[in-house]
This record gives structure tokens, sequence and C-alpha cells, in this order.
């Protein structure tokens, strides 16, 4: 009973902060990495289109390929950053539960381990069995 309960319990815990902290933590990764490395893209963007286009100084040429090329490589960082962090993130969310489950069972079990009813039981086997050795042993 004890078993089965600590195991609904623990699939409801896990369930619901799996669900509510990796959407924060997933939203605070994506929006720090959007900024540092959107801001690191952009210079290198801009360094490589100004050598290039400036050499024509044609400034419609120059808005035109920041506008495409900031496009496509925002969707291929965006897309990147969504599976790499979302893996590890995953692996540190369930790390940190399974710790933190592991845990709570642990206390489960020494509370039940402490127990009176548990004691009493557990010291009629020991007699029991102790009884069914030495009768063994002496016939």
């Amino acid at each position: 009973m004890m078993q089965t309960v600590q195991r609904s319990i623990n699939k409801a815990v896990l369930n619901h902060l799996m669900q509510t902290v990796q959407r924060s933590i997933i939203k605070a990764v994506l929006n720090y990495l959007m900024q540092t490395v959107q801001r690191s893209i952009n210079k290198a963007v801009l360094n490589y289109l100004m050598q290039t286009v400036q050499r024509s100084n044609n400034k419609a040429v120059l808005n035109y390929l920041m506008q495409t090329v900031q496009r496509s490589i925002n969707k291929a960082v965006l897309n990147y950053l969504m599976q790499t962090v979302q893996r590890s993130i995953k692996n540190a969310v369930l790390n940190y539960l399974m710790q933190t489950v592991q845990r709570s069972i642990y206390k489960a079990v020494l509370n039940y381990l402490n127990t009176k009813t548990f004691q009493t039981k557990a010291k009629y086997l020991v007699a029991k069995d102790s009884e069914q050795f030495v009768c063994h042993f002496i016939f």
C-alpha cells in the first residue's frame, strides 16, 4: 500500500515539476541565448558585409543582405538552440527530479521502518526464524 501510494505521488510530482520547471527554464535560457548569440552573429555578419559590400558603396544591397541573412541565421540559430538547450535542460531537470524523488522515497521508507508496527513484525519474524533454526539444528 505504501509503495503504490508513493509511486502515484511520485508520478504526479514528476509530471507537474517537469511541465512547470521546464517551461520557465527554457524561456529564460532561450531569451539569454538569443540576446548574447544574436549580438555576436550580428557583429560578425555586419563586419563581413561591410568588407564585401562597402567596396561598392551600395547601401541598398547592404540593407537587403542584412535582412535576408539575418532572417536565415536567426532561424538556424533558434532551431539549433532549441534542440541542444532542450536536451541539456531535460537531462538536468530529470537528474534533479530523480535525486529529490529518491530522497523522498528513502525518507518514506525510513519513516515506515521506524514505526512500531514494522518493528514488532520484524521482531516476530526474527524470533520465528531463530526458533526454526534452533529446532532444525537440534534435530
